[in-house]
């Protein structure tokens, strides 16, 4: 019972933490910066701070396969799709 209620908790704070990086990604999609931009991870671990940077369009790309992007270590190696230079991604809910 416990665990379920670990994994409720997780896929709030993943929604949470998702919401906030798509409103970072309508700002920098506003502004003049071109580069990488500055994400937070979305593990949904609650006292995760860990910051993921990468471009607009990898970004994008991973939201519209419906997965989530996480900081290197943050995730599950059998949840693991792909591995980026200063990031993972993941499948589905509960990437931690």
């Amino acid at each position: 019972m416990a665990e379920a209620g670990v994994e409720a908790r997780l896929v709030v704070n993943e929604s949470l933490l998702r919401e906030a990086n798509d409103r970072f990604r309508r700002r920098y999609e506003t502004s003049d910066v071109r580069d990488e931009n500055e994400f937070v991870c979305e593990c949904g671990a609650r006292d995760c701070a860990a910051t993921i940077r990468l471009t607009l369009s990898a970004y994008e790309a991973v939201r519209r396969e419906g997965r989530y992007v996480v900081a290197l270590g943050h995730a599950a190696p059998d949840r693991v799709v792909v591995m980026g230079a200063h990031y993972v991604v993941v499948e589905g809910n509960a990437p931690g």
